[in-house]
């Protein structure tokens, strides 16, 4: 692969406070190239842990859910932060990445923070950084800072309960700095492989350093080798493990499932819990972008997915074959893909499981991300695998014009 892209600049419509908030906030970190982050686990969450001790300790003032895994834990967080506002709490909600605008990742009642709130919280968490850094911690990161902001948001919000995903891992992850009062595994596959490990077991490991002692844990679908990793360490932290059962074999019903055992969880902690039909009326209308999201346009049909690893892609092709039928395909060659990368991720492996769609065209391209791969660096990779037999189609260029 090619060097890493710029840095995208904030775009010039963003002026003001906000803008200056945002080139702020990425100008701490390059996100094309995330080796330059502190590379010991322990000095991030020791920085962390200061940054939110200078703005009065926040992750301590709500509740929280940590939710961990490699597939569906936002989806999963989304919905236990639904269900719980459907049931009458005011419920923080901390995500990432973000589609269109970095707000999204700081939500109360699925509502992205606005732009006057997002000011208010950078320039505080500025002020701790300055402190933190002083004291010789090192510089706080990106992510550092976001997750400072939307605690110190929550709590001053008088959030009565915050949902917080983990980023990469669990143990090692600068979110685990928070207590839950409910740790949440969801799906565990082979992704992240040069930061969490090769096997099922080192991811699994990485995952279950989110389980506290005495903390009740929910887990998702998971591999034979990774439920025991998981079981092991709830044991050994005495927390109670709580299996999700669901009925099909769908990613959104076992998503549902996952949310669905962490509500009863939080109801057996003394949460006051949404009623059935309230909390099915408040998933069903719950707004979740690209995670298996259908555009209808005349004819065509478009599915935006932001599947990223290939348990996910192969679920995800497996789901389509379920689906065509009842939305009117009767030729599965139509199909068409348009396809991206981001660094840290294998595309070989994950176009290997696109390939039973039999696409009529495939055609390769990058988005603006600043860890896209560029377009030409994913074709040359793709064309070198004489498995994949697959015709590429690199024009035009972006993703806008693919579609």
């Amino acid at each position: 692969m090619s060097g890493p892209a710029a840095v995208p600049a904030v775009r010039a419509s963003r002026r003001g406070a906000y803008g200056d908030a945002l080139r702020g906030i990425l100008g701490r970190s390059d996100p094309a190239q995330p080796s330059t982050r502190a590379p010991d686990p322990a000095q991030r969450q020791e920085r962390t842990a200061a940054l939110l001790a200078a703005l009065g300790e926040p992750q301590l003032a709500v509740p929280l859910v940590h939710v961990a895994g490699t597939n569906g834990k936002g989806t999963t967080a989304a919905l236990i932060g639904t269900a719980m506002s459907a049931g009458g709490s005011r419920v923080g909600l901390f995500t990432s990445p973000h589609l269109h605008s970095m707000r999204e990742r700081i939500r109360l009642d699925m509502q992205p923070i606005d732009e006057e709130a997002f000011v208010r919280v950078y320039h505080a968490a500025v002020a701790a950084a300055a402190q933190v850094e002083r004291a010789g911690y090192g510089q706080v990161s990106t992510l550092e800072m976001l997750m400072a902001m939307a605690l110190g948001h929550f709590a001053e919000s008088a959030a009565s309960l915050v949902v917080v995903e983990a980023f990469v891992g669990g143990g090692h992850d600068i979110t685990n700095v928070v207590t839950p009062v409910v740790s949440v595994v969801t799906n565990i596959s082979l992704d992240h492989v040069g930061a969490l490990g090769p096997t099922i077991a080192d991811i699994a490991a990485a995952k279950a350093g989110i389980i506290r002692p005495n903390v009740p844990v929910v887990v998702g679908p998971q591999p034979p080798a990774a439920l025991r990793v998981l079981r092991a360490h709830a044991r050994s932290c005495r927390s109670p493990l709580r299996r999700a059962r669901w009925i099909g074999r769908t990613t959104n019903a076992e998503n549902r499932a996952v949310a669905r055992a962490t509500v009863r969880a939080l109801r057996w902690r003394g949460h006051v819990v949404p009623k059935r039909r309230a909390r099915r009326g408040a998933w069903r209308d719950m707004q979740w972008p690209a995670r298996r999201e259908w555009f209808h346009r005349g004819p065509v049909e478009i599915l935006v997915d932001g599947a990223h690893c290939p348990w996910a892609l192969r679920r995800l092709v497996a789901e389509l074959g379920v689906a065509a039928p009842r939305r009117g395909r009767r030729n599965r060659s139509r199909v068409q893909v348009v396809f991206g990368g981001q660094r840290g991720h294998d595309p070989v492996a994950n176009v290997r499981e696109l390939l039973p769609l039999a696409p009529r065209r495939f055609y390769v391209t990058a988005s603006r991300h600043p860890r896209a791969v560029p377009q030409a660096d994913l074709a040359a990779c793709l064309r070198v695998d004489p498995s994949l037999r697959q015709p590429l189609t690199t024009q035009p260029t972006t993703v806008a014009e693919a579609i």
